[in-house]
């Protein structure tokens, strides 16, 4: 049924999210202590939701979270994945031009490779921030850049019906997109840059890492 209705694409993501790969099931669980760590009793943005994960488990946790994304076919099954949960807020926005007021949320975060996906990192770092209160902390979740996530990224594109053209530890070109893996020192000079300060690294599960950064 939701093959038909999301189209095919959709619906392998939404099974890679349902029923995750050995490797993203130990990444979203590490991604989640992380979070119910830093979000708790705080309101929060999810920049990128996708389908609602992981808010799902960690609204709970939290005042309240809003969480955008621009692909209204996506959205649609966050709405219906979240549709129970109280405190939670779905909007359809761009990351680059968010509709919320300055110095808002207590935590921003991007999960899933959202940066390895867009254009300008730091048109969304800048966003990001812009939104986030003094003292808050702004968090990009991105691909690590290792043989073992390669390895894994190959099997797990497969898993998306994707062709892989290429793949190396700098980005992944398939058939329909390519997706970055950005250097989190990269990371690290833009959140730099743009007045984030007690940065640090985190590993996440065995593919991921975190880049947290303080709002000065």
């Amino acid at each position: 049924m939701r093959e038909k209705k999301h189209g095919k694409y959709l619906n392998e993501q939404i099974k890679a999210v349902e029923n995750p790969l050995p490797e993203m099931r130990e990444t979203f669980e590490e991604e989640f202590n992380l979070l119910k760590k830093l979000c708790k009793n705080k309101k929060v943005l999810d920049v990128g939701c996708g389908t609602g994960r992981p808010a799902d488990k960690l609204a709970k946790f939290c005042k309240r979270i809003v969480c955008i994304d621009n692909n209204k076919d996506i959205l649609d099954v966050a709405k219906q994945n979240l549709s129970k949960i109280n405190n939670v807020k779905i909007l359809e926005e761009d990351a680059f031009y968010m509709s919320s007021k300055d110095n808002r949320f207590d935590v921003s975060y991007a999960t899933y490779n959202l940066i390895g996906s867009i254009g300008s990192k730091d048109k969304l770092i800048k966003e990001m921030l812009r939104v986030t209160k003094k003292g808050g902390e702004v968090i990009i979740f991105t691909w690590k850049r290792d043989k073992i996530t390669t390895s894994f990224l190959k099997k797990y594109y497969k898993s998306l019906g994707f062709d892989i053209k290429s793949i190396d530890e700098d980005k992944t070109i398939t058939n329909k997109w390519v997706f970055e893996r950005v250097d989190p020192n990269l990371i690290i000079d833009l959140f730099e840059k743009n007045g984030l300060e007690k940065i640090k690294i985190k590993d996440i599960g065995s593919v991921w890492c975190a880049i947290i950064g303080k709002k000065a």
